[in-house]
């Protein structure tokens, strides 16, 4: 497509990547560094931002989520899901796989 027609979503996924890094420190202000809120925003804000920034959220949502609900809860599990799907996209397939592998032998116990 033309690059005009790309345009009001490329702006209005930069502005939310925008809105929602605020609210990543908002939700660090108010439920800590490592708080489960703190993750859900961290997962917003990766799928609209670009893929160095959103690997980090995703690696840092997965963290936080895997110490405070644990490594077998139903949100964990998405963020392996999420995480591995988005390296493998990024061409980082042994990554992916390793984090696939996690999945299921997580997903099995």
């Amino acid at each position: 497509p033309p690059r005009s027609t790309l345009f009001p979503y490329t702006t209005l996924f930069r502005s939310a990547a925008a809105l929602l890094r605020r609210a990543v420190t908002q939700a660090e202000a108010l439920d800590g560094k490592s708080g489960a809120m703190v993750a859900l925003v961290l997962n917003e804000l990766a799928a609209v931002a670009q893929p160095e920034e959103a690997t980090a959220a995703l690696r840092r949502a997965l963290e936080i989520d895997q110490r405070v609900l644990g490594p077998r809860n139903g949100r964990t599990l998405q963020d392996v899901r999420s995480l591995a799907s988005l390296l493998r996209r990024a061409g980082r397939t042994a990554e992916a796989a390793a984090l696939e592998r996690q999945l299921a032998s997580g997903a099995s116990r």
